[in-house]
């Protein structure tokens, strides 16, 4: 079921990223700024949104690997952290 989801986050995240990439940049261009006394360019927190949802794809894309990983496999995603050095044990 994590796989078929998977897919529908990544649609929904692909456009969130194409809508508000394109507003983003139409703030940039524009120079937007607050209407308050200061004017602080709001073009900065429009961009954090596709920021994070190219992040957030990211995430999902190893889930999404992971659960297409246990499907095939019929096994768990293990992930066995060694230190280089094995003197140095707490």
């Amino acid at each position: 079921m994590d796989v078929v989801n998977g897919l529908l986050v990544f649609f929904f995240l692909i456009l969130m990223i194409i809508y508000c990439w394109k507003a983003a940049m139409t703030s940039i261009a524009t120079r937007e700024v607050t209407p308050e006394f200061m004017g602080v360019s709001g073009c900065h927190y429009k961009l954090m949104i596709p920021i994070g949802a190219m992040l957030l794809l990211l995430q999902g894309l190893a889930n999404w690997l992971r659960s297409l990983y246990r499907l095939i496999t019929d096994k768990a995603w293990i992930y066995e952290y060694r230190p280089l050095n094995d003197s140095f044990v707490y």
